[in-house]
């Protein structure tokens, strides 16, 4: 359900319209009862530095972009650098992004060449980590891990559009030869068609995006012979074009709302128990939104061998000229005020969340309490103050976020 200020102060604030309005440049600063706990500060919206008031060993942090990757900095209350990292964000698939701890010069080297060639090695007797790059694109990446048997490379070739037409990843072990894998990539209209080729298998992944570059669907077979059928479902969706691709598909089915949520996630597969017209859902994510962004439930169900396991909340709306209630059974648990159709205010009442307290002897620690909180939104939705009042203390707390221009 909604995620409150005070939970989740780093991940609070959406910088997109912000970033649109400040022309790119813009501080954050974040601040509990008028102290300034952190900022954040964006040049070209880019996180350029942060800060941390309370923390002794990583106090501040600085951000140093480069083509092909970043450099954090971070130092200590008295100025001097506790640690600094190279990052790398999602190349080749590895994952979202990935850092290495380096200390000055030391263990790693930089070299590049007039062609537009560049390479980021880390070193050592027990490890040789390299990455390289062709204007401004990942096309190699090494990683050999002396006694980890499945190292390996990878390789990428793009076409003139830069887009990714070739990878194959090799492990440099002959024991996982199976391993090996080959990938060709199409590109037709908002299809992308992937032709994977692993230990003397074929197999295929078709995804469907939108505008915005996010999935809408993903299927994946194993026939090369339905390529044609398989792309033409995708493209028209119907039983008729379903029946003849129904038992060799995996399909994946992703929605959104005009917030950006995703509000439907679904992976279907055939069952011949229960996959007559359509496919059988093995995995079903459901989020719901209002027309104000209201979230207002959620459903999760996955499928097992002979049951299903399930989870569902729903609360109910009630709306009124400038109000919405949300009710969970017959209790009201929150208010959502409207101005010019959107929310701009809401309480919520009887919240429990985890907050910070200190126990009879002074130790600090997370206890569970029943709170009630008063949210104001600026025009993005964005949550930019908070009135947390614990129920069990009566303690009363004032969070904002203040968007300073730089």
């Amino acid at each position: 359900m909604h995620r409150l200020l005070h939970e989740n102060f780093f991940g609070s604030f959406d910088i997109e319209g912000v970033a649109d309005d400040y022309k790119g440049n813009f501080t954050l600063h974040y601040c509990k009862n008028g102290e300034l706990l952190y900022f954040y500060r964006y040049k070209d919206s880019k996180l350029f530095e942060q800060k941390d008031f309370d923390r002794e060993e990583k106090h501040r942090r600085v951000f140093e972009y480069h083509d092909n990757y970043k450099i954090s900095t971070v130092y200590n209350k008295s100025g001097e650098i506790s640690s600094r990292h190279i990052i790398f964000d999602n190349h080749f698939n590895i994952s979202e992004s990935t850092s290495y701890l380096i200390n000055g010069n030391e263990g790693w080297e930089k070299k590049a060449d007039q062609a537009g060639m560049e390479e980021i090695c880390f070193k050592d007797e027990s490890y040789n980590i390299v990455y390289r790059f062709e204007n401004k694109l990942p096309v190699q990446f090494i990683f050999d891990i002396a006694g980890y048997e499945q190292s390996y490379i990878i390789n990428s070739l793009y076409d003139e559009q830069r887009r990714v037409v070739y990878r194959s990843k090799k492990l440099l072990n002959d024991t996982f030869e199976h391993m090996n894998e080959e990938r060709w990539l199409e590109y037709e209209d908002d299809l992308v068609i992937e032709s994977i080729h692993q230990d003397n298998e074929k197999n295929y992944k078709i995804t469907q995006y939108d505008a915005e570059k996010r999935p809408l669907k993903i299927v994946s077979f194993n026939s090369e012979n339905c390529l044609e059928l398989v792309k033409k479902y995708i493209k028209t969706p119907d039983e008729q074009n379903l029946l003849p691709i129904m038992n060799i598909i995996r399909l994946e089915v992703f929605k959104y709302d005009k917030f950006g949520n995703r509000t439907i996630y679904e992976e279907k597969y055939y069952r011949p128990d229960f996959s007559k017209k359509d496919l059988a859902c093995y995995i079903q994510d459901y989020k719901y939104y209002d027309k104000y962004n209201i979230e207002y439930g959620y459903f999760d169900c996955k499928t097992k061998e002979d049951y299903d396991n399930c989870s569902e909340d729903l609360t109910r709306l009630e709306y009124s000229e400038n109000e919405v209630r949300q009710y969970r059974d017959d209790q009201l648990i929150a208010i959502y005020y409207i101005e010019n159709e959107r929310k701009i205010k809401a309480e919520f009442f009887r919240y429990y969340s985890v907050v910070k307290e200190e126990d009879e002897e002074g130790n600090p620690g997370n206890v569970m309490r029943e709170l009630d909180i008063i949210e104001k939104y600026d025009t993005f939705g964005n949550t930019v103050e908070s009135w947390i009042k614990n129920s069990a203390t009566g303690q009363e707390d004032h969070y904002e976020v203040k968007i300073i221009r730089n």
